[in-house]
């Protein structure tokens, strides 16, 4: 029985230094310093060593470039329609009161909606009779039409005629002649 007190203590006495050990290794895993010096060893590692792990982990998980990829796309169409937010509020005044714009609908509507069009664009030509109904529907609805001819000379030079009827008050809308025609003819 006598040895059985000693084995207690000896046992007490052997695992004390070990839980002290484990006591100080979480207190110095908790300084600031150490980890420093883990990022410091991490940024020593060769960039052949760093880039491999790089590649191997892109390879295992290819997921995580189409992630970043649509996150760089959202990203830049925000900055997009934020920059065209901006360019739109800069310059709504010439969009939406330049008096050489030809307008049809109520010219004092509360609503308004401004088309570019190109008398070549066939697309342009598709939309016109979807704008007329939109125009007889909404009695509030003002139209404004800008001439933006992207598509050659002759879509030029169609805009520019018919800007010089509408300032002299021959056809006070974009000339729908000209849109039921190809300009470049």
């Amino acid at each position: 029985m006598a040895d059985r007190p000693s084995a207690l203590r000896m046992l007490v006495w052997a695992t004390l230094p070990v839980l002290m050990l484990g006591v100080e290794g979480i207190r110095y895993a908790k300084l600031p310093n150490l980890h420093l010096a883990n990022a410091a060893l991490a940024a020593d590692a060769p960039q052949d060593e760093f880039e491999q792990r790089v590649r191997s982990y892109l390879v295992a998980h290819p997921d995580v470039i189409a992630e970043a990829l649509n996150r760089l796309e959202a990203k830049r169409g925000e900055q997009e329609a934020t920059a065209a937010k901006a360019a739109l509020k800069a310059h709504s005044a010439d969009v939406l009161q330049d008096p050489d714009s030809p307008v049809e609908g109520n010219p004092n509507g509360n609503v308004t909606l401004v088309e570019f069009f190109d008398y070549n664009c066939p697309y342009c030509r598709a939309m016109t009779p979807l704008i007329e109904k939109a125009g007889a529907a909404d009695p509030e609805l003002r139209i404004v039409y800008k001439e933006f001819p992207i598509l050659g000379a002759g879509s030029v030079f169609a805009a520019k005629a018919a800007l010089a009827a509408n300032k002299q008050g021959k056809c006070r809308l974009p000339s729908r002649p000209l849109q039921d025609t190809r300009a470049d003819r």
